[in-house]
């Protein structure tokens, strides 16, 4: 009897045992909104789900999401190599993390490129035409290529050492340095100076062509200070002045106006001709002396280049006040302009010296004094 119960007891708990199972397997099949209280351990095996995953959200955005991932402050971790020919069947699509060289590859037309690409300036010069950017970019390879682009009238861009033309208006807070020989041009318009301009060689305005020293051709605005250093004239006591050119240029004798400063340091204007009350101071040419006849009364031709004078210009022939003493006793009879930059002197010996004994005036390398008047003064 003993045993019969025990058999049974057994038997029932078999039976109770495998519809237990059965129900907890059905449950599993179908989890619903059963809650699991552990890692879900696959054992190798894979998830399929032919409508999409969502990780870390309740819902699905929309039926076109096959694998949605959600979670504040959290990133995801994609798989990596230590070179992506580790992947032995790679698939368009993929995408790696290669730890070797540290950047993402993606596996796309059936190659892996990182899409990740490195910035690089170009080592083969700058680009000969001008943008709106002032730079292009090129990808060559795995890389972009920046290349800077030459700055012209209407686009930015870099300074070159070519010919180049800048738009816009430029300040320049410090010092701007003209190479030797180089020249800086004002076009059209005004050119307004702020500060100092420091010429060490000729300056022309209003003209292609330099000039000596500074020439303007158009209207000068001054406000403030102007210091002048030239002079009027020439030879060894010029006048300093400011020389103004006609800008008719139709008076038959050439007439200019003049602001010169006298000797107290005021200013004066005046009208006269080209260069009028000009000083030069010029050597006797060497071997003047020798044409003194020592027979008798004499007179000898002196003649002086003076490149500024021209054919009949009225002039006056001095002797050199430091000189005088070397020309005792002469007279200067006639001093003629007979060219473009030829004077000529008739000084005269009429000390009637003695047929003998007689000793011709030292006056080789002593200074004359010629002194041009055309002046004519003119009201207009």
């Amino acid at each position: 009897m003993n045993k019969f119960l025990l058999k049974s007891v057994l038997f029932t708990g078999l039976l109770s045992g495998t519809a237990l199972f059965a129900q907890a397997q059905k449950f599993g099949d179908n989890l619903g909104n059963h809650t699991a209280t552990k890692d879900l351990q696959m054992a190798g095996k894979s998830i399929f789900n032919a409508d999409g995953i969502a990780i870390g959200s309740a819902s699905m955005v929309n039926g076109s999401v096959a694998l949605q991932i959600g979670g504040a402050n959290k990133a995801i971790l994609v798989s990596s190599v230590v070179a992506n020919t580790d992947i032995a069947a790679p698939v368009n699509g993929m995408i790696v993390y290669n730890s070797t060289d540290n950047k993402f590859y993606m596996y796309q037309n059936s190659a892996w490129v990182t899409f990740a690409l490195s910035l690089r300036a170009s080592t083969d010069g700058i680009e000969t035409t001008s943008n709106a950017n002032g730079y292009t970019l090129t990808q060559v390879g795995q890389e972009t290529v920046l290349k800077l682009t030459p700055a012209d009238a209407t686009n930015p861009g870099i300074v070159t050492t070519t010919d180049q033309v800048f738009g816009g208006n430029k300040t320049f807070n410090g010092n701007v340095n003209l190479a030797t020989g180089a020249g800086l041009n004002v076009l059209d318009g005004p050119a307004a100076l702020g500060g100092t301009l420091s010429v060490a060689g000729n300056t022309t305005i209003g003209s292609s062509t330099a000039q000596a020293n500074t020439v303007l051709n158009g209207a000068l605005n001054v406000t403030g200070q102007t210091t002048l250093a030239g002079f009027i004239g020439g030879g060894a006591t010029p006048t300093p002045g400011i020389k103004i050119l006609n800008p008719l240029d139709v008076d038959p004798m050439d007439i200019q106006s003049f602001l010169v400063v006298d000797a107290d340091g005021n200013v004066k204007r005046g009208a006269s001709s080209n260069a009028s009350l000009a000083k030069y101071q010029i050597a006797v040419p060497a071997g003047a002396s020798a044409g003194f006849d020592p027979e008798g009364n004499s007179g000898i031709e002196i003649t002086l280049a003076i490149n500024e004078i021209k054919v009949n210009d009225a002039i006056v022939v001095n002797f050199s006040a430091a000189d005088r003493a070397r020309f005792s006793g002469l007279t200067i009879l006639s001093a003629v302009a007979v060219a473009d930059g030829q004077v000529v002197v008739n000084v005269a010996d009429f000390r009637n010296p003695a047929a003998t004994g007689y000793a011709a005036p030292a006056i080789d390398s002593a200074n004359l004094i010629v002194t041009r008047y055309n002046a004519v003064s003119i009201v207009r």
